[in-house]
Parts: C-alpha cells; sequence; structure tokens
C-alpha cells in the first residue's frame, strides 16, 4: 500500500463518516445551530497532515457548541447530556465537552450524542459519528510503479493509528520473500535491501512490513508489498 493510495482512503472515509447531524424540532431551528469538533490521540508521522483517526484503546475529545444567530450560548446552567453508542455518558451543567478512550473495534465507528433536553420549551440533540481506524503500516520506497533496481535499496516502514505515544514502543518485522533480513538496531522501522546482480530481469521481490505495540500486543498493522526487480 502507498502512502498517496492510503491517504486517499482515509480522506475518502472521513468524508463519507466524519459528519454530524442535528435533530430539532421546526421551531427550534430558527436562528440555533450547532458546531461540533473532536480529535483522537494516536500516533501518526510527525509529516502527517490529515485527520488523526481514533484506533481501539485511543483517547477522544469532543466538543459542541450550540449558536443562536452566530453567537455561542451560555450553557453553564444547562445540562448537557452525552450517550455514546447508545449507552449513557454523562449528564452535566455546562458539559460541552467530553473524553472517553474507545473500546470500538477499528472498520467500526462511535456514535456520540449531545442532548439539551430542556431548553427554550424544547429539546436539541447533536450527532457526531466518529470512525475507528485499524492500525496500519505503509511501505515507503523512493521506486515507483512497484519496480526496484539492483543493488542496495532503501525502504521505511510508516506506523498510522497506533495508541503508542512514541515510535520507540513500537517493534517492526521484515521478510523479504519469506526470509526474515537482518535488520537495524539503530532504525528498525528502516530496511536496506540488497538485490543481486544474479537475480534476473522481472524476479518478483514480496516484502512483508509488520508493526506491533509493545505494550499492547493485540495491536498489531501489518502490509505485503510485490515489487518487480526491473534491471
Amino acid at each position: 500500500m502507498t502512502a498517496k493510495s492510503f491517504l486517499s482512503v482515509f480522506a475518502a472515509l472521513f468524508f463519507v463518516l466524519g459528519i454530524t447531524a442535528n435533530a430539532q424540532t421546526a421551531k427550534e431551528t430558527d436562528g440555533f445551530e450547532f458546531l461540533a469538533s473532536w480529535r483522537a490521540e494516536s500516533f501518526v508521522p510527525t509529516t502527517y497532515r490529515g485527520k488523526v483517526f481514533p484506533t481501539q484503546g485511543s483517547a477522544v475529545s469532543a466538543h459542541i457548541e450550540l449558536l443562536y444567530n452566530g453567537t455561542p450560548v451560555d450553557l453553564s446552567g444547562q445540562a448537557v447530556r452525552w450517550l455514546i453508542n447508545g449507552k449513557f455518558f454523562l449528564n452535566e451543567r455546562g458539559a460541552k465537552h467530553i473524553t472517553y478512550r474507545t473500546q470500538t473495534r477499528g472498520g467500526d465507528e462511535d456514535v456520540i450524542r449531545a442532548q439539551l433536553r430542556e431548553y427554550q420549551g424544547g429539546s436539541f440533540e447533536h450527532i457526531i459519528i466518529i470512525p475507528i481506524a485499524r492500525p496500519e503500516v505503509v511501505v515507503s520506497s523512493p521506486h515507483p510503479y512497484r519496480t526496484l533496481p539492483t543493488g542496495e535499496v532503501a525502504m521505511r516502514a510508516i506506523p498510522y493509528f497506533f495508541t503508542a505515544k512514541t515510535i520507540d514502543a513500537l517493534s517492526f518485522s521484515w521478510k523479504i520473500n519469506g526470509v526474515r533480513p537482518e535488520g537495524s538496531p539503530e532504525r528498525p522501522d528502516l530496511l536496506a535491501l540488497i538485490n543481486p546482480s544474479t537475480v534476473p530481469d522481472g524476479a518478483p521481490i514480496s516484502v512483508f512490513a509488520g508493526i506491533q505495540n509493545k505494550n499492547k500486543e493485540t495491536e498489531i498493522g501489518v502490509v505485503t508489498v510485490k515489487f518487480s526487480l526491473k534491471k
């Protein structure tokens, strides 16, 4: 999986699923609107500029604002009720912000509801849908079109959406055509692949990269990329 295709997939996922919705009566919509935002704590490379998605076990924060004619409404005396995936989470005055740790599996989503049950003689509800990602691995190679030259080729395994705080909390493994090569203890995320000149042109080369959270053995991302030798 290339970095470009990976990011396009999750951009599409965010466009489709990373949405919010209002549920109000006709009377209540007159001049009122919700603003909502959310953020997640999961590991991504420093060069990543997309939306950071949570994975199972990630801390997630959600925030709402109720506006009237574009001006934030003071909710300090208003009870705000929060539900996560249909289960009660919090009911507290002025609670415009929550933080929770998602237990939803990757590939599914969290549905968050913020409710104002008795406000201005009616009720308001805002729905936030948060996609939950699986840990992902991208193999970065400087050579396009899935072809590799003879000689030494450098590759890098890049982790996305792990609950680890730093890259040091992740372990890396490589296999080339099913054989585990000698890695670098200093930079286990890097692979120096040597293709001898005796390898025939067009020979298939299968590169497997696996990443595991050292503190959470079930948190694993793997990818296999098929290359061919081009002399």
